[in-house]
């Protein structure tokens, strides 16, 4: 009885939704005609459509670029912060800097970042490689047909491994026989605290 109230509404809006859906997937509809049920053809048709198949190509492009470059990147600040790189203020600082940031600012510097455009005309990192001498590795980045998603994926790890990893303390567990090691006359207890002499 008293989570009755929550079925029901649970029930309405996302079982009932569902099922509208999945009828609306269904059902070819026109502005000049009746609605009409075609069951899956609707799906033959969106598979076999090349416009679809290139954007899937994207998605997972996109998609496998970012998992793992969030992971990767996730892990390596996490573990340089743990590990103590040299300045640690400054480094963290850096690192939580872009949550001062807006997405829209964000934007505007990426798309600066990744311009396009090359040799004399380079900008953002195709000005930054030239200027180091390595000219021959500037890129077309977003603009790339087939691995432009794999550079829209860089602002995004950046984003994300912003959010996920800055918003918490950056820190990895230490193992507590390691951090009691550090410490002359320290000694792990079961419980993981240290002890001292």
């Amino acid at each position: 009885m008293l989570i009755s109230p929550t079925i029901i509404l649970l029930g309405i809006f996302v079982y009932v939704l569902i099922g509208v859906n999945i009828s609306t997937a269904m059902t070819k509809d026109s502005a000049l005609s009746a609605s009409q049920f075609v069951g899956l053809q609707n799906f033959v048709d969106l598979l076999t459509e090349p416009r679809f198949l290139h954007s899937l190509a994207n998605l997972g492009i996109f998609t496998v670029f970012f998992m793992v470059g969030t992971m990767v990147f996730g892990f390596l600040w996490a573990w340089m912060l743990d590990k103590g790189v040299t300045a640690e203020g400054g480094f963290r600082s850096i690192f939580l800097f872009p949550m001062a940031v807006s997405f829209v600012a964000s934007g505007v510097v990426w798309r600066w970042l990744l311009s396009s455009a090359q040799d004399d005309r380079a900008s953002g990192l195709n000005r930054l490689l030239q200027s180091i001498g390595l000219g021959g590795l500037q890129n077309d980045w977003y603009s790339a047909p087939y691995w432009g998603m794999a550079a829209m994926a860089m602002p995004a790890i950046w984003q994300a491994v912003r959010i996920r990893d800055g918003a918490v303390p950056v820190r990895l567990p230490r193992h507590p026989r390691r951090a009691c090691a550090r410490r002359p006359g320290w000694t792990a207890r079961p419980s993981g605290s240290c002890t001292g002499t």
